[in-house]
């Protein structure tokens, strides 16, 4: 009797110590539970809080006083966007001269793009720092650095056309075709997102001389556009003057000839441009142009050629002066080359061409790093304007510290 009750005894406790711990684990599983509902709760409330505006974020400092103001103190966020550049991408280059000046501020629907380059060289064990690589001239394209951050980002290689260098042919898959080469003209290919932020970003012109107009002071410099040059003028008032002549201009921003101010646009050199923002009180007093029709393009030469490939997915932007750009694909698909200008002359066209190469490489980004441990992500999407049509999936990314 003693036994069967030892063993009634043992069964009571085992079911109880079943129940006990069941309570744990279910109370354990609701926190967790309620923890990702809280954080979804505090991200869908920001949202509908700030709505559109969140895009502030991207250029000011105060909208994140007001954030912290209404999220809990317990709780860090950072912000992820998929479909936009990143705002701030690394580069690195083995030319870090020549890079550096292809690669100035971009200026897009309200914003800067800013692209900080280094110089790498052979004794770098690792590249996983960089964002994307630009390489222009490189002669060591088996480079196994190279090859295993093409696996994962993007590389951009400035070669010359007549380069037969079997490594850089091979890497970007490119095979030279015709006796003698040629190339008839070719404007943008569509649907692509190289094209696009080419004419999204535009033309930057930097104003660091001075001239007066009837006691007022003005700022121009040189556009050098189509292989013709221009002048272009602006004022304190934010009027622009864009003129085909030589220094000093005649014409007077707040009247002028061709131009206008922020938003207007005007016909230049059988294209139409925006006039994005004038800074005319920053220290480089610059002018930034957007252009208007989706058809751009740049002067030919037909006696000049270029590579071709049959192996690759699409070109995506060429002409006869600076050759193609192309695009891999499948395994090939962050191998991107672009032929430098034959004649060695490097203006706005061809900054603003690698500079949309390389700002459309980086198109899903964190702000900033997120905690290694538990995050929830909630998304909407965003439109921006006004230079091109942006939608990019924004997340409030949030996690608790305490």
């Amino acid at each position: 009797m003693k036994g069967f009750l030892y063993l009634v005894e043992t069964a009571v406790a085992a079911i109880l110590v079943t129940l006990v711990l069941g309570s744990v684990f279910a109370a354990q599983t609701v926190t967790i539970d309620w923890t990702r509902a809280d954080l979804a709760g505090v991200g869908n409330n920001l949202f509908d809080t700030f709505g559109g505006k969140i895009q502030l974020v991207l250029n000011e400092t105060q909208i994140h006083d007001d954030i912290d103001m209404l999220k809990p103190a317990n709780v860090r966020y950072t912000f992820r966007f998929k479909g936009i550049p990143k705002q701030e991408i690394y580069v690195g280059t083995n030319n870090l001269p020549v890079v550096t000046n292809y690669l100035e501020s971009s200026y897009l629907n309200g914003r800067f793009i800013e692209y900080r380059v280094e110089g790498f060289t052979s004794q770098d064990t690792s590249l996983d720092n960089f964002d994307v690589l630009v390489l222009y001239d490189y002669d060591n394209y088996d480079d196994l650095r190279v090859r295993d951050f093409s696996e994962k980002k993007p590389v951009i290689g400035i070669e010359d056309d007549e380069t037969d260098a079997d490594g850089f042919l091979d890497f970007f898959k490119l095979q030279r075709y015709g006796s003698p080469k040629t190339l008839a003209p070719l404007n943008f290919l569509e649907n692509n997102y190289i094209k696009k932020y080419f004419l999204g970003i535009g033309f930057i012109v930097n104003t660091p001389s001075t001239y007066s107009v009837d006691g007022n002071t003005h700022k121009y410099g040189v556009w050098n556009v189509k292989d013709r040059q221009a002048l272009v003028g602006i004022s304190s008032g934010g009027g622009v003057c864009v003129q085909e002549t030589s220094p000093p201009p005649t014409c007077d921003p707040t009247d002028p000839i061709i131009g206008g101010y922020e938003r207007e646009s005007f016909n230049f050199l059988d294209e139409r441009y925006l006039i994005k923002k004038v800074a005319y009180s920053d220290p480089e007093h610059r002018a930034y142009f957007g252009i208007k029709d989706d058809n751009f393009a740049f002067t030919t030469d037909a006696a000049k050629g270029y590579i071709d490939s049959t192996l690759l997915s699409e070109t995506i932007i060429g002409n006869d002066d600076y050759a193609a750009m192309t695009r891999g694909k499948d395994n090939f698909k962050n191998r991107i080359w672009v032929s430098k200008p034959n004649d060695g002359d490097v203006d706005l066209e061809y900054r603003t061409l690698v500079q949309a190469a390389v700002a459309t490489s980086i198109m899903d980004w964190y702000m900033d790093e997120t905690d290694s441990g538990q995050t929830i992500e909630v998304s909407r999407f965003i439109p921006f304007c006004c230079d091109i049509a942006e939608v990019a999936e924004v997340s409030f990314v949030l996690w608790y510290v305490f």
